[in-house]
């Protein structure tokens, strides 16, 4: 298996880095990730993941062919962004950065209880029966999960 996508180095701190015209050519939002295959542009990690693992057509547990599988994978996969991504970590982090102002610490407080709701808690990610996050096996989930969670 080989890949012959276009690669960038990215300061998430310097604007300057995704403000280029030739970022803006593959991603016009000016946000990371974003893959230019061969011609083939596409932006969201969730997206970007579920590509590569169809095109690469990479072992089963990856991400799943049977129906009921791949839903607890999309599942997982829909969590991140919204939840630990766009909440805690860019008002923990992103936005005092960007700004220059200081984290709202009751924003983040209230959004770190917002995680630790049954409802939404990472931990409601697996059940008892799960292994891992998504399901029984490593899934591209477990690999969202691992570059979210890491942020923090």
């Amino acid at each position: 298996m080989t890949f012959s996508m276009s690669l960038w180095l990215i300061d998430v701190m310097n604007k300057d880095t995704v403000n280029n015209e030739a970022f803006a050519a593959i991603n016009p939002n000016k946000r990371i990730p974003a893959i230019d295959d061969n011609g083939f542009i596409l932006t969201e990690s969730t997206a970007i993941l579920r590509y590569l693992a169809v095109k690469h057509k990479v072992a089963d547990h990856w991400y799943p062919t049977a129906l009921q599988d791949r839903a607890r994978v999309d599942k997982a996969l829909s969590f991140f962004p919204q939840n630990i991504c766009n909440g805690c970590f860019f008002h923990t982090c992103i936005f005092p950065r960007r700004t220059g102002k200081p984290r709202n610490e009751e924003k983040c407080a209230e959004l770190r209880a917002d995680l630790n709701q049954p409802s939404i808690s990472p931990k409601t990610l697996c059940s008892k029966a799960e292994n891992f996050i998504g399901g029984d096996n490593i899934s591209i989930a477990g690999l969202q999960y691992l570059g979210e969670i890491t942020q923090f």
